[in-house]
């Protein structure tokens, strides 16, 4: 059981230095860098669902875009975090890029509007630096 126990402790760490670096992050940080890599991962998942069901070009261009968009703030985010800049260039970039869902998927009456209340919800808790 020990065996096993310090096994799957091995596997956690590496996995922990794998996705935020093996330097000492806040909360904040690892949640975000966790939440660009997670996007990135959900839409290069899109981009091959829009493909195969025949959505319209301009989504599965914006979701292509945007997975290369969410793996560089990743990347940006994992080896070079310079303190806030970070945290500013992905909301930024998260509110442009929602505003652009928001947009190509046929605005309010789209499935998009349950996704700002959770954006802003992200950033009150990220950006909440008192």
């Amino acid at each position: 059981m020990t065996f096993e126990m310090n096994r799957f402790s091995k596997y956690y760490t590496t996995l922990q230095n794998l996705i935020y670096g093996k330097s000492n992050q806040s909360f904040e940080d690892r949640m975000l860098l966790l939440t660009t890599l997670s996007i990135t991962v959900i839409l290069i998942l899109s981009t091959i669902f829009n493909f195969v069901i025949g959505l319209k070009t301009s989504l599965i261009l914006s979701s292509g875009v945007g997975s290369a968009l969410y793996f560089f703030l990743y990347l940006f985010g994992r080896l070079i975090n310079k303190g806030s800049f970070f945290y500013w260039m992905t909301s930024i970039v998260s509110l442009i890029f929602t505003d652009l869902l928001w947009f190509l998927n046929y605005a309010s009456a789209g499935p998009i509007m349950a996704l700002f209340v959770v954006f802003y919800a992200f950033l009150i808790l990220v950006l909440n630096k008192r």
